[in-house]
Order: C-alpha cells, then structure tokens, then sequence
C-alpha cells in the first residue's frame, strides 16, 4: 500500500489498530549480484509483486579498471541540493475546514500527457508473447507509474515553493522518460541475466565475453578453450 499510497488498516487482537491514511515508502538498496539471483527462489517475493516494485540499475563492475582517485561531489551541488530538499520538506499540508490534511495536486500539460501515454502503449506492446518483457510483465505494467512519479519529483526539484502552481511540462516529461527507458534496460539485465538465469548457459555468455575482449572475427576452439 505504501507503494501507491493507499490506506492501511491493521486490526490487532490486544491493541490498538494500526491505521495509516497515506503511507508513503522509499526503499534504496545495493545488493550484490548473488542476493538478486536468489531473490526469485524466496517465497512472496514474486507472488505478491514485491519485486515488481522496484526500478533496477545494474551497472558494469569497475574492479580492475579504477585509478583509485577519489570523486568529490562540489560543495555549490551539495549546497543546491540540500536546500531545494529542505524547501520541499517545509512545505505545509493542505487542510480542509474540519483540519484535516489533504494533498496538493500535480497535473501534466499537454504535451506531457501525450507523451506519457505514447510511452505507456509502447510499454504495453513490449508484454504481448514473443516481446522483450514477456518474462516480466509484472514489473513492465508499472513502469510508466514511475516514469510519472520519476516526472512528478524532478518537476518538484524545477519548482520547489509551489510545485502545484505550475503544470508538468512536456520537457520534464521527457527527462522522465529517458530515465525510465534506462530503467527499462536495466530490468531486462537483471531479469534475465540474474533472476530467471539459466544455469546452463553460463558457459556461453562467459565465452561471449571473451569473444568480445579478443575482438577476433575467426578463432579456433582450442583458443576458445584455452
């Protein structure tokens, strides 16, 4: 529920009830590659679409290729940074004429609308038999929900007093798109290289790698092998 922010009740037998009128949770983590692969063998994992809630980035391994130099972020980011967050949290609810909270509301333009819902039936067309995401259509059927909730938070960093004052644009929405289709490849990585990989062809794809390090367009199995 928090995912999508909807209401939650628990009842307790001793206690009182947990309710949550707008849960709202972000989960970052940064497993290794062995956790991911091991993911689809735990039960509820997948049942219940938990997988399917979370974008991937699975990026090359930069061990054996690193200078050892440190990177430091620039202070002006950090301070941008720091204070467009601060401003966003200090903005105050909403509150109706009994005092409740309610949320501010974020629309599109017209042109963002459009090319959000040209991206969604792209999307749908990559689950039909015989696509890409096939395999995984769960998580593609939500990817162009976070394609607008990743449009939703860089509008917000564009305009952090009164994010609701001003539409999503067409060109805040492209820059949401291109991260999402990043995503996208990411997830097809992931799914298919480490949960749903093949024992079997491990053997190959390490002399893919090879074929692509060696750069020879003819080899013999020996040097293969070898």
């Amino acid at each position: 529920q928090s995912h999508s922010g909807d209401r939650v009740r628990v009842n307790r037998m001793s206690r009182e009830p947990i309710i949550m009128e707008r849960p709202s949770l972000t989960v970052g983590v940064s497993p290794q590659p062995e956790v991911l692969r091991d993911m689809r063998k735990l039960p509820g994992f997948w049942g219940r679409g938990l997988i399917n809630r979370f974008l991937f980035l699975w990026p090359k391994s930069p061990l054996g290729w690193r200078d050892l130099n440190g990177f430091q972020i620039p202070q002006a980011v950090s301070e941008a940074y720091a204070k467009t967050v601060t401003g966003l949290l200090s903005i105050e609810c909403q509150k109706d004429g009994s005092g409740r909270e309610f949320a501010y509301t974020l629309r599109l333009d017209n042109d963002a609308y459009q090319m959000w819902r040209e991206f969604s039936l792209a999307v749908e067309l990559l689950m039909r038999p015989g696509e890409s995401m096939e395999f995984a259509q769960g998580w593609t059927s939500k990817l162009p929900g976070a394609a607008g909730r990743i449009a939703a938070v860089l509008h917000c960093f564009d305009n952090t007093s009164q994010p609701w004052a001003k539409k999503v644009s067409g060109e805040t929405m492209q820059r949401a798109l291109d991260l999402a289709g990043v995503f996208l490849g990411h997830a097809q990585a992931v799914f298919f290289n480490l949960m749903g990989r093949d024992e079997s062809v491990e053997g190959a794809q390490k002399v893919w790698a090879w074929v692509n390090r060696s750069r020879e367009a003819v080899f013999t199995r020996r040097d293969c092998h070898n």
